[in-house]
């Protein structure tokens, strides 16, 4: 009972905490959220998004609408969408509201995934996941910039939901909304297919492409072939990849193997960027493949979920705000190895190390320009990361040998 009482009151406090950080920090105007709100009001304002990523007029616009000192770049053209209930404000308002529609989705998403992984609030589990949620440092930078993972952690936990009840529909516009809002999902769309979803795969595609082909009126192909061109093609590839703001498995080999005289002069090697780019992007796939080969052909739950975290590992670019989206694996992981705690007492200590590596506030950022081997520790979350994934997939493996009929999708 005294257990429970003390989990009890620290997940009363953490929610206290994070909603009274989230207040301070609601009209602080910064990058991130600068972007978004910019592109959203240039479509409320001029019906159209086509000049975006020209640099000037965007940074000009941004100036215009009384964002004072920050510069910043427009995301994925269809993100333009994100913000439009909010961009008739003014900034300071808008942050306000977005940061309330922030935290709402998070609630949201924290119901829907303990309903898809039968977690309960009332059990000591629950509150220890309630904990490590409002005390996650990543959610913290999404409220202080504003960012959109809240909302995208919502649409991931809607489409975990839609799989557990078999429900294409629930499933495909989810990962299509994410697709469009700030392009991730490629790996959990590909983990569909790969566990023969086919209708909520190509469902999925279809809707992308019919939204995009809908939209075309007011965001032209030409912003689509900028966007391409001066942002998606650039990411990962050029020499910014090293910054140790980017905790994905990029950015740590092209800081280990990719030599620039200004941002990297560290590195051991000097391997072409564009090797290291695309040898991730494929070990991505071959992780993906051998996963969904390992797992049994019902598990289907499992593997998106870890394709999630897999999303951020194999990114070309994932600052901390992205972290956010681990919390998925974290609740799988946890419900699993909780469940079985007598077999994965090694699990269990690693499991909250992953949950350290991941959650505290690391000053990791400032190892940027360590000599080797020091800034090997400048990857924290991406450490905790890849353990994170390793021990949802081996837990999960271990409980389904034990529990085979809790993890089935069902198939009507």
């Amino acid at each position: 009972m005294l257990i429970r009482r003390i989990l009890i009151l620290a997940s009363v406090l953490s929610v206290g905490l994070f909603l009274g950080y989230s207040a301070s920090k609601s009209q602080k105007l910064t990058n991130g959220f600068t972007s978004h709100y910019t592109l959203s009001r240039l479509l409320l304002t001029e019906g159209e998004i086509i000049n975006v990523y020209d640099t000037a007029y965007f940074n000009q616009k941004i100036e215009e609408y009384g964002f004072n000192e920050i510069k910043d770049l427009p995301n994925i053209p269809t993100s333009a969408f994100s913000l439009l209930p909010v961009a008739w404000m003014e900034p300071a308002a808008a942050k306000v509201a977005w940061i309330i529609i922030s935290v709402i989705s998070l609630f949201f998403s924290i119901i829907i995934l303990f309903s898809s992984f039968e977690i309960s609030f009332k059990n000591n589990l629950g509150l220890l996941l309630i904990c490590v949620t409002f005390l996650f440092y990543p959610l913290y930078y999404n409220s202080l910039l504003g960012q959109s993972y809240a909302v995208i952690l919502l649409l991931f936990a809607i489409a975990i939901y839609g799989l557990k009840k078999n429900n294409m529909w629930l499933v495909s516009i989810s990962i299509s909304f994410v697709l469009l809002y700030r392009g991730y999902g490629l790996i959990p769309l590909l983990a569909l297919l790969l566990s023969k979803k086919y209708k909520e795969f190509f469902a999925t595609i279809f809707i992308t492409v019919a939204l995009i082909l809908i939209t075309l009126p007011v965001i032209h192909i030409n912003s689509w072939e900028m966007f391409y061109l001066k942002i998606f093609s650039m990411f990962g590839l050029n020499e910014d990849a090293s910054n140790t703001a980017y905790q994905t498995l990029i950015s740590f080999l092209s800081h280990l193997l990719v030599y620039n005289e200004l941002k990297n002069p560290y590195a051991l090697m000097n391997i072409p960027q564009v090797f290291i780019y695309y040898s991730v992007q494929f070990l991505g796939l071959v992780t993906l493949y051998l996963f969904s080969r390992i797992l049994p052909k019902k598990h289907t739950l499992v593997l998106f979920t870890i394709s999630i975290g897999l999303n951020i590992i194999f990114a070309p670019i994932a600052e901390d705000y992205s972290n956010v989206l681990y919390l998925p694996s974290i609740y799988l992981a946890g419900k699993y190895i909780y469940e079985n705690y007598i077999h994965l007492k090694i699990e269990s200590i690693l499991f909250f190390l992953a949950i350290a590596l991941l959650a505290l506030p690391i000053n990791f950022r400032a190892l940027q320009f360590s000599d080797f081997p020091v800034y090997l520790l400048a990857y924290p979350r991406l450490y905790g990361g890849i353990l994170l994934i390793i021990l949802s997939f081996r837990a999960s493996n271990l409980n389904f040998q034990i529990r085979p009929e809790k993890f089935a999708v069902h198939h009507k």
